[in-house]
């Protein structure tokens, strides 16, 4: 016998009506879409359909590749029947999933649950919201989520994210996200922000006080580990974490490097690699939706678009990332002299030339333009000939970094 669903009448009367409405397909817009799927929700509410609730140990729930997942399948079709609670494990949870949306929340444990992979490579739009549960690890979370738009703030608010979390490619890859929520920002290790193509900025990344990052990290250090911010064309902030007094954390790093020249601010001329390993500039515009009508490559199209938030530059001269972001990625700088100097106990107190002590951190900056009053300056010929420029690269080198150029020359 089939099965018989009971549906308001006044639903299918308003289905009924969007339908006659239209002469032909072409009239079908957008907006009618959303309207019907709303409907199919709402349908899907109504039918009363058995609900489908995921727990537990969730590991490979819906990994789709490279064999197809039954999941996934079943994810796109009967997703508003689906609900989680006490997940154990979320690691790989979606990977590779094809739905652009999870209109459910997803309910962790009050254990420690793994996140690794959770998103990997996986078609959402938007991140789902994620409540409970102490997160232990999110390394690769959303690498190459390629058509991930946002991540709200709400999603991560009801989570706690262990002390000890230090996680690398995280969002790596997600060529469209333009803004990191402060709920998710932890201690990055190397290449968490690489490819993020749009993102707008890094602030407040927050700074563990007690963990010590030295030579075990050398080949994959906090802030480089192969380009932490490598091609964030549009990057025009990035800032750390201060003490509730407003002082620079004191943090126990060394041999630390913050690579800022490539393509950090501005499409580089090489742009993203394409699948033939090969530098193609136009993937840029093919990979983020951006809106090519913004695009500032001299000073006419700077005056135009310069205020517009969306604009992006393919000009190191018109940089998003300015001399003003330096100064502002400078005085946020930990303070790692004290680690520093512990690893030299032939000394005493901190030299006025730092640059032979063990364990001496590097902050490396393009000599990009920025306009002041209509001029062109660059940031390097800045820090080193202006009064807070110079200021400025003296108190990093107190803090225990040492300002250099992209030839590898110490300010």
């Amino acid at each position: 016998m089939d099965n018989i669903f009971l549906v308001e009448e006044s639903t299918l009367q308003n289905i009924a009506d969007a339908i006659r409405s239209k002469k032909s397909d072409t009239d079908i817009t957008k907006n009618d879409k959303i309207k019907v799927k709303k409907m199919s929700e709402e349908i899907y509410k109504l039918a009363s359909l058995p609900t489908i609730t995921l727990s537990g140990d969730c590991t490979d729930l819906c990994h789709n590749y490279p064999t197809p997942s039954d999941i996934d399948q079943l994810l796109n079709q009967l997703s508003y029947c689906i609900e989680t609670e006490n997940i154990t494990n979320a690691k790989q949870m979606f990977y590779y999933a094809s739905c652009p949306t999870i209109p459910f929340d997803i309910n962790l444990s009050a254990e420690c649950v793994d996140m690794t992979e959770m998103f990997t490579r996986s078609s959402i739009r938007s991140c789902p919201i994620i409540k409970g549960g102490n997160i232990t690890s999110c390394s690769y979370l959303f690498f190459k989520c390629s058509s991930l738009k946002e991540i709200p703030e709400e999603s991560f608010k009801e989570v706690t994210l262990d002390s000890n979390l230090r996680s690398s490619k995280t969002f790596y890859g997600c060529s469209k996200l333009k803004y990191i929520p402060s709920s998710i920002m932890h201690e990055f290790l190397g290449n968490a922000f690489g490819d993020c193509y749009c993102l707008d900025a890094v602030e407040n990344m927050p700074i563990s006080s007690t963990a010590r990052i030295s030579d075990e990290f050398t080949s994959n250090t906090v802030l480089d580990g192969g380009g932490m911010f490598d091609h964030c064309y549009r990057l025009r902030k990035l800032t750390f974490k201060k003490d509730n007094k407003g002082n620079p954390i004191i943090a126990n790093w060394a041999n630390q490097i913050i690579d800022l020249t490539n393509g950090v601010g501005y499409v580089s001329g090489q742009g993203p690699k394409g699948e033939d390993g090969q530098h193609h500039q136009e993937l840029f515009f093919k990979d983020t939706d951006v809106d090519m009508n913004k695009c500032i490559s001299n000073r006419a199209t700077y005056d135009l678009w310069k205020d517009d938030p969306d604009a992006f530059s393919i000009s190191s001269a018109y940089s998003r990332y300015t001399y003003e972001s330096a100064l502002e990625t400078l005085d946020s700088l930990p303070d790692t002299s004290g680690y520093i100097m512990s690893l030299n106990t032939t000394i005493s107190e901190w030299p006025e030339d730092p640059s032979t002590l063990e364990g001496i951190n590097y902050i490396i900056f393009s000599n990009n333009a920025s306009l002041d009053q209509g001029v062109l300056y660059g940031i390097v010929s800045r820090l080193k000939n202006e009064t807070e420029g110079k200021e400025a690269v003296l108190k990093a080198k107190a803090k225990g970094w040492l300002v250099k150029d992209a030839g590898g020359n110490i300010l």
